[in-house]
């Protein structure tokens, strides 16, 4: 997978069964759709090295969209600080 335009990491899970899970994590700007189709550029480029079996058994393809993990909210309750000044100090704390 490596090389895929616009990913930020993966993580694989390998189970007990023999089956592998991928997960590619892709920048916020891009777009799915598009993501999708250049992982399944990817996978294609594999597939002829892979085992037999596991093209026997099949690959499956999944598009999920990530929910945020927190949700802050910064205010300046009398004013005393601008939306930048506050972008800034979240960015930085």
């Amino acid at each position: 997978m490596s090389g895929v335009k616009d990913m930020l990491y993966m993580e694989s899970v390998n189970a007990n069964d023999g089956t592998l899970t991928l997960r590619v994590t892709f920048d916020v700007d891009s777009s799915i759709d598009i993501d999708q189709v250049n992982t399944q550029n990817k996978v294609a480029q594999a597939q002829p090295q892979l085992p037999t079996d596991v093209t026997n058994f099949g690959l499956t393809f999944q598009q999920t969209a990530g929910l945020p993990l927190l949700v802050l909210d910064l205010y300046s309750p009398k004013g005393t600080y601008d939306p930048l000044f506050l972008g800034n100090y979240a960015t930085i704390t």
